[in-house]
């Protein structure tokens, strides 16, 4: 599963989600200071345990993704 969290405007995301649909489960929170990090974006790659396996702050591409993915699936099979 993918999460968004975003801190933006709420509609212009929903109406960027209704344009976009997705495979995310996307999320809305108009602080997140308890998510105490120095940049954004933010990604949290999570094991199908629970665990955090990777964080990449700043953009990436989607090679790095999947790779980080790629080792979550393939470590857990």
């Amino acid at each position: 599963m993918v999460l968004t969290l975003s801190t933006e405007e709420r509609q212009p995301l929903i109406e960027f989600a209704a344009q976009h649909p997705s495979g995310t489960l996307n999320a809305y929170s108009p602080r997140i200071a308890w998510l105490d990090v120095r940049g954004r974006p933010l990604t949290l790659v999570i094991d199908r345990r629970g665990i955090v396996r990777e964080c990449f702050i700043g953009a990436r591409d989607y090679p790095a993704f999947a790779r980080a993915v790629g080792k979550c699936l393939d470590a857990d099979t």
